[in-house]
């Protein structure tokens, strides 16, 4: 069936949900208000160095000071001053009393290429794995290198959707990124910090620009506004060939036709059913967030082990696409059911292996502990799903649970 795209804009936000096969297997939201700046380009000041904590405060002219983590291998880093204006690039927006993070490695995406400004390096999105193809695109930049086009200095890292792409794309796509990079530097120039340099396009252009591929069949809009731009964006974008774009004008709010709502409110419960009849449960701490995999009403058919195998296989899917919707980063630790067979592990580890790898933020699985539970990581970005949905309880301040009667009539 394929996947479609489904856009909803209202005053306050622009909420993206992709389904594939109707199921919702990614999530975007984005405030209207509260700008995203995270790939923003700022011009900052140095306001303070902590060298016991590997760390530097940066004026980006935010109502907090950046954190930019110093490494002291790094002659860039070392050389840094009090009141020094440097660039830099934010990785993740602030949180609570946190400013933003931000890196000195410089990067602005394109349709098909990363370029990075003086850093003299290549390498390819995690999807492009078969070698006729590395090899392809390969001799492609080392040509735009040795044209010239590529300047010395500079890197680029080869997206997924430069799979398949031409000469002439890749090429019109790192000029293109080569003027918007010059407009940088001449803002650098002429504007004193702290001040903005660039800022990527707005959610509907991101989602076209990275998510679109040949698998998508519809692209479904409910604003008017957004549906000109995304007709206008077709002119230059290579659409997939067959794909629809369609404007949606029933009664009833797209989200809803089309069940995601009812989607996100299940990525937002504490418990998760499986197809099986096994479930998850997911607990956060100040720390990490725990699963905990779960039989449930699955009796299986054959053996016990096998019925174990099973419901752990699934909950290893579905795990991965929780994470994706919850956008949940850090430390994460997964109690699987209990399995006694060596090969049993390895299939439901690459199975979370094989899922994780569909997600476009970037994690890392460890392997089983001692104890027998998992150890992963996933990248931070952005608000999680919670954060963006729910509030804290005034009665339990967030606990989850409130006095018993006999403590709070005392």
């Amino acid at each position: 069936m394929g996947r479609k795209i489904i856009i909803s804009s209202t005053a306050q936000d622009v909420r993206i949900g992709i389904l594939k096969d109707g199921i919702l297997d990614e999530l975007y939201i984005e405030n209207k208000v509260e700008h995203n700046i995270v790939g923003s380009i700022y011009k900052g000041r140095v306001k303070e160095i902590l060298p016991g904590m590997s760390a530097a405060f940066i004026d980006i002219g935010l109502d907090k000071n950046a954190y930019l983590a110093i490494n002291e291998n790094d002659i860039a880093t070392k050389s840094l001053k009090v009141r020094q204006e440097i660039l830099v690039k934010v990785v993740k927006e602030a949180s609570g009393k946190k400013g933003a993070r931000v890196t000195q490695e410089l990067s602005i995406p394109g349709r098909y290429l990363v370029l990075m400004p003086h850093f003299d390096h290549v390498s390819f999105s995690r999807n492009i794995v078969e070698l006729e193809e590395i090899n392809r695109l390969s001799k492609i930049i080392e040509t735009l290198k040795d044209e010239k086009t590529l300047p010395e200095g500079f890197g680029v890292i080869l997206r997924t959707a430069a799979m398949d792409s031409s000469d002439d794309e890749l090429k019109a796509d790192l000029e293109f990124l080569l003027e918007l990079w010059e407009k940088i530097e001449q803002k650098a120039r002429k504007y004193s910090a702290p001040c903005v340099l660039y800022t990527d396009h707005d959610l509907v252009f991101r989602v076209i620009r990275d998510v679109l591929s040949d698998d998508v069949k519809e692209i479904i809009v409910d604003d008017a506004n957004v549906y000109q731009r995304i007709l206008e964006m077709s002119d230059s974008f290579p659409f997939p060939r067959g794909s629809i774009i369609d404007f949606f004008q029933k009664e009833i709010p797209i989200f809803a036709y089309y069940g995601i709502d009812n989607q996100i409110e299940s990525a937002l419960r504490r418990k998760v059913w499986l197809d099986c009849g096994g479930y998850l449960i997911f607990d956060h701490t100040e720390a990490f967030l725990s699963i905990d995999v779960n039989t449930g009403k699955y009796v299986g058919k054959t053996n016990f082990a096998e019925t174990i195998l099973k419901t752990n296989l699934e909950a290893a899917f579905e795990i991965a696409r929780q994470l994706r919707l919850r956008n949940i980063g850090g430390i994460i630790i997964i109690d699987f059911i209990d399995m006694q067979d060596p090969k049993d592990k390895e299939r439901v580890l690459a199975a979370l292996k094989e899922a994780l790898a569909k997600d476009r933020v970037k994690s890392r699985v460890i392997g089983f502990t001692e104890l027998g539970l998992v150890e992963m990581t996933r990248k931070k970005s952005g608000k999680s799903l919670p954060e963006l949905f729910e509030t804290q309880c005034n009665a339990c301040k967030g606990k989850g649970r409130v006095l018993a009667k006999s403590i709070d009539n005392s």
